[in-house]
């Protein structure tokens, strides 16, 4: 669990990655939670990096709505989905709604995700 002030960047494959399209794995992150924007990311991305790559922020409660007395409070995700090789890597940003680093956070997770590279 993430405190107000912080965020929280992870990269990992997804799970099933050779077998599933790239719209399959972000329809499997952005489950339960509600889509905020989509937007494929063309420019900038060398060629033996992404083939594809797209950034999705979504929102959803930190606990669920139905457990809470008061009112609860949002998280703020944004995933980078890339192809690279067809394989599909998730770098994935989560913070507390109107946090004013957001930007920043999503910057960080934008460059990582332009610079993932297949090695042989």
């Amino acid at each position: 669990m993430i405190k107000r002030g912080q965020a929280e960047i992870a990269a990992m494959e997804a799970p099933g990655s050779p077998t599933k399209s790239l719209a399959q794995v972000i329809d499997y992150y952005v489950q339960g939670s509600s889509v905020l924007s989509q937007r494929n990311i063309l420019d900038g991305v060398a060629k033996q990096g992404c083939s594809a790559l797209t950034e999705v922020t979504s929102r959803e409660a930190a606990v669920p709505i139905e457990d809470s007395p008061i009112k609860v409070p949002y998280i703020i995700n944004t995933g980078f989905f890339c192809e690279v090789g067809g394989r599909k890597i998730v770098i994935l940003v989560r913070n507390f709604e109107d946090d004013k680093r957001q930007q920043e956070y999503q910057q960080v997770a934008s460059q990582m995700a332009r610079s993932i590279r297949l090695t042989k």
